[in-house]
């Protein structure tokens, strides 16, 4: 089956990312792996705009 994989960047990093030594991740082969019976054609990363709040602390951020 033609697989087009489209990947949220904040669920990834904070759902499986963060915390661990593990910062760099080969998504093509992670995908293939998960999804072996599949022909993978695109993998897509995508992430959202985040601006500070005035008001917060600047380590504080939200999405726009």
């Amino acid at each position: 089956m033609r697989t087009y994989v489209y990947i949220d960047d904040f669920t990834l990093y904070y759902g499986a990312l963060k915390g661990t030594d593990y910062k760099w991740l080969d998504l093509s082969a992670l995908m293939s792996n998960l999804l072996p019976r599949n022909n993978i054609i695109r993998v897509e990363l995508f992430t959202a705009r985040i601006k500070p709040r005035p008001s917060c602390s600047r380590r504080i951020t939200v999405l726009d």
